[in-house]
């Protein structure tokens, strides 16, 4: 009981701290694009994911830790970390970095390397020097550890997107669109050799301790046994297949990381391939491979990373707090579940109001998302670069529905009154515009707008259609079958739209034009910008009582209480400004997707008029343990109506655990109560695997549920 008393005394010096900022921070989605992996030589693990930076765990993946101080770009394209545990890291746009001291601080590195290198590849020869290479500046040299860098062209390609050294110091490059390249003097010349290797793109090499070299490629992996004078494709189990990344181990086993198809592996020199990929989410893209001394394989994955320690057999998430996904489109049900589109790494799916989140990636073969809608029976819908997908079973499993589209650039969904679905589109085809489905997805034909490329739609009480594109918003009262231009007064790329309940439309909008208004059907159009600044607003969501929100890439989000005649920003609790997407829940809660930052909800309720069941219960109610099975803890909702004895105040409740027999595990609650909705956390660290039950006494109501503790 003192432990429980101790953390129910931080929990609320907790909130009391934290009474002053608007937002806090849900637990996820967890994951995010990984382009580089690595580990030092005390096992630490060193993720570099697209959109958050770089991300350490000291405890096997267990728990991570951004480590950004200095790192002025999120966007990490690669990490290597050399024999004197300097790490290295390459960015997008701001060049290299280098951290002297196990990632705390960064450093840019200036001295003999381009601002804007774009580092892809990193490797190291036994004599120490190390070399860089990079998409368009081809390959860089440092012989003191990267504090100064010479480049070494001589005879090379550019566009440089893996390296590898054999252990007779020939150093390997494979490029883009050139094959493979070979320097035997320490990179000071270089030949191409690609005798055999069809393949002009090379996107991963690899070489065993035999010096037996492999190049991964768009057609799969083919392999040299003289120093690349010879190549020969060795595809045998693994057809077609694009090979993203590739890692041997001290046994020369070979592992070959995939474009949507996750990882293959080789016993016999690349002979036989099979798949490996017991633990891994279907359709996954694996970006980067390694391995450790004692062969423990990590792969960097759009979905985070994941490790196996036993050859491959199995693979185990390593993304517990791992939280590094740009959410691109939230979507919340009529049931207040919450769908998170993460750019590039799936769905996922909290129906705890964000407190956890699970992948709902099956038979996703996309996962570039631009939108999501909801039917009137919950279906949801993706719009991808690769066309609309459909769930009707909150997001368990997805099935692509394009049949009719002659765009497969779905970057806008809206769907009306009696679901017809419309579906805005880039013009990547003949056929583009706006397409319309009255059957539930299952067929598409186009409505118009062939020559736009529509980014936003919105659909206001009459049924009227908006669309948001380059060049302005258009309107259509007939189902899409005519198209008028939306007045005049905004002339620009209009990427969001939203309607309140007096049908004024907000259009949102790119290049620092902010937000503009029509409150005449989008006859006329005026800028509402006042105390509002933005480079892009890409989301607004307005709540039931017409108070509006937008989502900025560069300022946060702001909220106008009077129809957007003026604007504050809101932005306390928020440890990121870029934000991407906004959803607000039944009950008034607010919802924001960040950039590399995961999702942050509202701490109150943006709306004073609630339902008044939402808040008092009406009777009392226990609620299933989530998650369930649990390791090692896990959480009981419980509501109280109001109180039995009023001349109290409140009623009084007791939840205690038992175990199968019935004795006494532990005393959660056992106080009076007011009226309402609460929460309680259960920790079974101490308690060994098992059956559990929970029992809610109050007053004459006693309910009893299982928990199952899973270790």
């Amino acid at each position: 009981m003192r432990i429980l008393k101790i953390s129910f005394l931080v929990f609320i010096l907790s909130i009391t701290i934290a009474a002053q900022d608007f937002w806090e921070k849900t637990m996820g989605p967890y994951g995010g694009l990984t382009y580089g992996i690595a580990t030092n030589s005390n096992g630490w693990i060193y993720a570099g994911i697209a959109f958050s930076g770089v991300h350490l765990s000291t405890d096997d993946g267990q728990s991570w830790n951004p480590k950004n101080n200095g790192l002025i770009d999120p966007i990490i394209f690669s990490i290597f970390i050399c024999s004197n545990d300097y790490i290295f890291a390459g960015t997008y746009q701001h060049g290299l970095f280098r951290s002297t001291d196990s990632g705390e601080n960064w450093s840019q590195i200036q001295n003999g390397i381009p601002n804007d290198l774009v580092a892809q590849a990193f490797t190291e020869n036994l004599d120490s020097m190390l070399f860089v290479g990079s998409e368009y500046d081809g390959i860089y040299r440092s012989t003191d550890f990267g504090d100064s860098w010479q480049q070494i062209n001589n005879g090379l390609s550019n566009n440089i997107t893996c390296i590898g050294i054999n252990s007779d110091n020939y150093i390997f490059a494979g490029t883009r669109t050139s094959g493979v390249f070979r320097s035997t003097n320490n990179g000071d010349n270089w030949v191409a050799v690609n005798n055999g290797l069809t393949a002009s793109s090379v996107y991963s090499l690899s070489i065993n301790q035999n010096n037996v070299l492999y190049a991964g490629t768009f057609y799969g992996v083919y392999r040299s046994t003289n120093n690349g004078n010879n190549w020969v494709l060795k595809n045998n189990g693994m057809t077609e297949i694009e090979v993203l990344s590739l890692t041997t181990n001290s046994e020369n086993k070979i592992f070959a990381g995939t474009w949507q198809n996750g990882i293959y592996i080789s016993s016999d020199n690349g002979e036989n391939w099979s798949e490996a990929n017991n633990g891994l989410s279907e359709f996954i893209t694996v970006n980067s491979l390694s391995n450790d001394s004692i062969d423990k394989v990590l792969a960097g994955t759009n979905l985070g990373v994941f490790i196996s320690t036993n050859n491959g057999e199995n693979w185990q998430d390593l993304n517990h707090n791992l939280i590094g996904t740009l959410v691109r489109v939230l979507a919340i049900n009529s049931s207040d579940v919450i769908f998170a589109a993460n750019w590039e790494s799936g769905i996922a799916r909290s129906i705890d109001n964000g407190e956890s989140w699970t992948s709902t990636c099956e038979g996703l073969t996309a996962l570039a998302f631009y939108s999501l809608a909801l039917n009137s029976n919950d279906h949801i819908f993706a719009g991808t670069y690769e066309g609309v997908f459909r769930s009707t079973d909150n997001g368990e499993s997805w099935v692509e529905k394009s049949d009719g589209l002659g765009s497969w650039d779905i970057r806008a969904l809206a769907i009306n009154s009696i679901d017809y679905i419309f579906a805005g589109t880039w013009p990547n085809t003949q056929i583009n515009g706006v397409f319309r489905s009255t059957n539930n997805g299952e067929s598409w034909m186009q409505v118009g707008l062939s020559e736009r490329a529509v980014s936003s739609l919105a659909i206001n009480s009459n049924d009227y259609i908006f669309a948001g594109t380059i060049g302005g918003v258009y309107r259509s009262t007939d189902n899409g079958i005519t198209w008028t231009s939306g007045g005049i007064g905004v002339n620009t790329s209009v990427v969001s739209l939203a309607i309140n309940s007096s049908n004024y439309i907000f259009a949102g909008t790119n290049y620092n034009f902010g937000i503009f208004r029509s409150t005449n059907n989008g006859q006329s159009w005026i800028p509402v910008n006042n105390g509002f600044s933005g480079a892009s607003v890409y989301s607004i969501v307005v709540n039931s009582e017409d108070e509006i929100f937008a989502a900025t890439t560069n300022n946060g989000v702001y909220v106008s209480t009077n129809n957007g005649d003026s604007w504050n920003q809101l932005n306390t609790g928020l440890t990121t400004n870029r934000t991407w997407s906004l959803g607000v829940n039944s009950t008034g809660f607010l919802f924001v997707g960040t950039y590399g930052n995961g999702v942050y909800r509202s701490i109150n309720s943006t709306v004073t008029n609630l339902d008044e069941n939402k808040i008092n219960p009406t009777s009392f109610s226990l609620s299933q343990n989530y998650p369930n099975p649990f390791n090692p803890s896990t959480k009981i909702k419980y509501e109280i109506p109001a109180s039995l004895n009023p001349s109290k105040g409140g009623t009084l409740v007791q939840l205690i655990v038992y175990d199968i027999l019935g004795r006494e595990i532990a005393v959660l609650v056992n106080e009076e109560k007011h009226p309402g909705n609460y929460e309680i956390e259960f920790d079974g660290s101490n308690l060994s695997s098992g059956i559990y039950l929970y029992r809610l006494t109050a007053g004459g109501f006693s309910a009893t549920k299982k928990l199952v503790l899973l270790k």
